[in-house]
């Protein structure tokens, strides 16, 4: 319906219009622990809003909040929940991260259960979905995985091109409409078809950070640099967002 919505830090979440800021903080919504990082966001296909914040995954219809979170036995307290994501059959999919290697995959079922797929994961950033119905996410340390729900394959220095470093810093996850998967790690953009890997070196000094499909191309978000890319065909344009654009900001 047009809405943007944006996550932060330190000052919950944000709901934009095209015209008015909604912010949901600890305020006015049931946030626990006093924390308001939200870097997991979603509207289902039903426009209620998800947010995966530390430690819990919220539901808000517009009415009512429901609040989700897995057995503390398979997870800290602290757990931030990165990524949500729903696959074609509705269920809410999450990924997350944690001090002590807590991060983890799951789903929300339509009962409202929690299930965990994987434990024991460090830093896990994003989530995709295939067309047959894979999960496929990330995860700081380990590799790129792929998860049917029942078995996970794991792609790491020993059957891809990716180094064996301590850490991998493996970011940014998208499928095209030819589930064709791509990832990006440090200044290279990555390109599983499903058989080989490809690799593109993005002109920049930055990290890949964040991947969007749109059509044949990617845009392309760097960290550190704070640049903007979109590749097509085989060629890098660097996009200037900062010129025919106002940015204002109040204290």
């Amino acid at each position: 319906n047009g809405k943007v919505l944006v996550g932060s830090y330190d000052n919950g979440v944000s709901e934009f219009d095209g015209n008015t800021f909604t912010n949901y903080n600890i305020d006015n919504a049931p946030f626990h622990n006093g924390r308001q990082l939200f870097r997991g966001v979603l509207y289902d296909s039903d426009g209620n809003l998800w947010l995966g914040g530390v430690g819990y995954i919220y539901k808000y219809d517009g009415t009512t909040w429901e609040e989700y979170t897995q057995p503390m036995s398979e997870i800290s307290s602290w757990v931030d929940y990165s990524a949500l994501k729903q696959s074609a059959d509705g269920t809410i999919w999450f990924c997350s991260e944690g001090p002590n290697f807590d991060g983890s995959l799951g789903y929300i079922t339509k009962d409202k259960e929690v299930k965990t797929v994987i434990t024991s994961m460090y830093d896990a950033y994003d989530l995709a979905m295939d067309k047959q119905g894979n999960v496929w996410f990330n995860d700081l340390y380990i590799g790129v995985l792929c998860s049917d729900g029942n078995s996970t394959k794991l792609f790491n220095s020993e059957n891809s091109p990716l180094p064996k470093y301590e850490k991998l810093r493996i970011s940014g996850l998208a499928v095209d409409d030819d589930d064709n998967v791509w990832f990006g790690y440090n200044n290279l953009l990555y390109k599983y078809d499903g058989t080989a890997f490809t690799s593109y070196q993005v002109p920049t000094d930055g990290v890949v950070y964040d991947l969007l499909i749109d059509g044949n191309a990617i845009w392309i978000a760097t960290g550190t640099t704070g640049e903007l890319f979109r590749f097509e065909d085989g060629q890098f344009e660097s996009i200037d967002y900062t010129t025919n654009t106002q940015i204002s900001r109040s204290e």
